[in-house]
């Protein structure tokens, strides 16, 4: 009786199912517990003599007798199929009621299902005329079909024929996979019997096809009809066409997730497809391999031939790609001109070999219109689990390696790898985290002392730049000062380093400390840019520092750029009372007569001249050597790197006036710097 309430009460939430219990003459009455009238069909407002508005202000105890009253609150009991009732009429007579579907929903109302004579249960032997009547009430709505407990067809209506396009002579005995379309998954099917066959009503849409070969959708219902030990013996099936939505529906499918120019799916399936293979691969310990594909060379063809022709091209290219891995993977294109492969359990030599195949498959040119037009491809891989730990690593590692050799050849290809590409992918990230960076203010300044040898004193620094980074903690400038110029973000930072330096020494003036000349390194595209002058005034001004404590360090590189541009900045800079160093000087084979143009105060001999000392006799030559020419032209000399005493004593010897090195002291933070000034006298280490 439960499992007959069940679909009864299911049916009832439907008000298609609603009219045929009134076809089936089944009445159908709805309480609250304590016996408020809730619900109730025309059949049984027919079997009591009611209309609906007198029926509402009703309770169980006016409509049934006092003894059923309790029976009908408390439920049937030891497992009970079936109970007479009796109900009481308008008219106050007594009628026999045939209970057979009862169900206490959700605490809040109870369902009974009643027949007005016994005989009228539903038996086995009245089913096929039953299902007559229900046929003819949905003639003109739904297609209808009734099975065996195996499926097999024992009847149909007109409606189920004319959309299946089968006569009914064709489709009676015939097992109902007659109409099976072939796009649902074994599962769909597996589900649906399983269902069906524990006695409950299966509800889905059903893509079917028709004697013509056209498809179907049906929007179904199959509801079980048991036996007296609960066990279906038949089922019947009920289809609303629903083909002209599921067309509109699969219309904007298409918009969503297919590309309207390739007809490849688009990057949100791609997305979701990636997450499902990724998933479906840890669950089975296996592979999913993927591609990013990078096409170059549609910008020319739509800048010179039109853009019609551009996409003609890039047509060309997805069929050309799609035939290439169609059917070991999924092609989609999820950018203007990048294209991704899902490729599931393949090996490694078969994917690297993949690539090579796919860069010879487009050396040959796409014939479009008597043009000849070639695309060059970048192809950028990775593997699951080896390379990433989820779907979007996968993403990210495939498309890195892309741009990776991207930017080292035209056509060419990179396999991502935990261990491969770890500094590579280190400088992606640090250029992408630049301008978060100065916003942030995770730049600091280190400072590094120079010492005059003759007095053990400090008398300047050098202000060096570090980036306290989120992930890779202290980052040297050499690290991020070139990411910083590819960037366009070398003037910010540099103008940046310019304020924290003078603010800071003009903080340590205040406090009393000795004045030193603080030194800032300048890029050679910050030293020629054309407000350079403009932003050291500028700082200047702001800080309050006097101009002959800052001095600015350019390379010998830089110099030998634009000779006479950089000579006329360091006479402006002379003229303004700041200083100029040449720093790394040794290295940039600049001719000496430079030296003689310019008016630059401080020459910084390079380091790698300072470690040959004094073993190398070469070496220790040309420092003596340029010590002598800068004396001669009155510019001052620092010896970089230096690192032992047998340095110092041959620099003291040959009269070199400051040392800058790790002996005295390695770069420190300001509080520390600030320590050091306090000392006075600062011996060597």
């Amino acid at each position: 009786m439960e499992q007959d309430a069940f679909q009864l009460s299911e049916m009832m939430r439907n008000e298609f199912y609603y009219s045929l219990m009134d076809e089936l003459q089944i009445g159908i009455y709805l309480f609250a517990p304590e016996g408020k009238t809730l619900l109730a069909n025309s059949n049984f407002l027919n079997m009591l003599g009611y209309s609906w508005d007198e029926l509402q202000s009703k309770t169980i105890g006016d409509l049934f007798a006092e003894e059923d009253v309790l029976f009908l609150k408390k439920g049937p009991e030891n497992g009970e199929k079936e109970a007479v009732l009796t109900g009481k009429r308008k008219d106050q007579s007594a009628l026999s009621l045939h209970l057979f579907s009862y169900e206490v929903r959700d605490d809040s109302s109870i369902f009974i299902a009643l027949l007005d004579k016994p005989e009228r249960s539903l038996s086995q032997s009245s089913q096929i005329a039953k299902l007559e009547k229900l046929a003819y009430a949905l003639e003109n709505t739904a297609a209808v079909t009734a099975t065996d407990a195996d499926g097999n067809i024992i009847y149909v209506n007109d409606r189920f024929c004319e959309v299946s396009k089968y006569s009914r002579e064709e489709l009676l005995g015939n097992n109902h996979r007659i109409v099976k379309s072939g796009r649902h998954p074994k599962e769909y099917f597996e589900e649906l019997w399983q269902t069906i066959t524990s006695g409950k009503i299966w509800r889905n849409e059903t893509c079917n096809k028709a004697k013509d070969g056209s498809i179907w959708w049906g929007s179904a219902t199959i509801v079980p009809l048991l036996n007296k030990d609960g066990i279906p013996y038949q089922y019947i099936g009920i289809r609303q066409d629903v083909t002209d939505r599921k067309i509109l529906e699969e219309k904007y499918y298409e918009m969503a997730y297919y590309d309207f120019l390739t007809k490849l799916p688009n990057r949100r399936l791609f997305e979701s497809q990636l997450e499902m293979e990724v998933a479906e691969a840890q669950k089975k310990m296996s592979t999913v391999s993927l591609m990013i594909i990078d096409l170059h060379g549609l910008k020319f063809v739509n800048d010179s031939l039109g853009t019609e022709m551009g996409d003609q091209l890039l047509q060309r290219a997805a069929i050309r790609l799609n035939q290439f891995v169609h059917p070991e993977g999924t092609l989609f294109r999820i950018d203007g001109n990048e294209f991704a492969v899902i490729l599931p359990k393949i090996a490694e030599e078969d994917l690297v070999n993949g690539a090579k195949s796919i860069i010879h498959l487009f050396s040959q040119p796409f014939a479009i219109d008597g043009y000849e037009l070639f695309l060059n491809v970048n192809i950028g891989m990775c593997i699951y689990p080896d390379g990433c730990k989820g779907f979007t690593c996968l993403i990210k590692n495939a498309s890195f390696a892309m741009h990776q050799t991207k930017a080292a050849v035209k056509n060419g290809y990179l396999l991502h790898s935990n261990h491969m590409l770890n500094s590579l992918e280190k400088k992606w990230v640090l250029k992408n985290d630049l301008r978060r960076a100065l916003k942030e203010e995770e730049f600091f300044l280190f400072f590094q002392p120079r010492i005059d040898p003759r007095l053990d004193k400090i008398i300047g620094a050098e202000a060096l730049i570090r980036w306290n980074h989120p992930k890779f903690g202290v980052v040297s400038p050499l690290e991020f000062i070139p990411l910083a110029e590819e960037e366009g973000l070398i003037g910010q930072i540099g103008e940046w380093v310019l304020y924290q330096a003078c603010r800071q020494n003009k903080k340590w003036q205040d406090a009393g400390l000795s004045p030193v000349i603080v030194s800032v390194n300048y890029s050679m595209i910050q030293f020629l840019h054309s407000e350079m002058i403009q932003e050291v005034a500028r700082v200047l001004k702001q800080t309050g520092l006097e101009p002959q404590y800052l001095e600015i360090e350019i390379t010998e590189t830089a110099l030998m750029k634009d000779e006479a541009m950089v000579s006329g900045k360091i006479d402006n800079l002379k003229l303004m009372g700041v200083k100029t160093a040449i720093d790394d000087f040794g290295t940039g084979y600049a001719s000496l007569s430079y030296l003689k143009n310019l008016k630059t105060n401080t020459l910084k001999i390079d380091s790698s001249f300072i470690e040959g000392i004094p073993l190398e006799s070469v070496s220790s030559e040309i420092v003596a050597s340029i010590i002598q020419l800068a004396k001669k032209l009155n510019i001052r000399t620092v010896a970089e790197g230096v690192e032992n005493i047998e340095q110092l004593r041959l620099l003291k010897e040959i009269h070199v006036d400051e040392i800058q090195g790790y002996l005295y002291s390695k770069p420190v933070p300001t509080q520390e710097f600030e320590q050091l000034l306090k000392m006075g006298k600062f011996l060597p280490r």
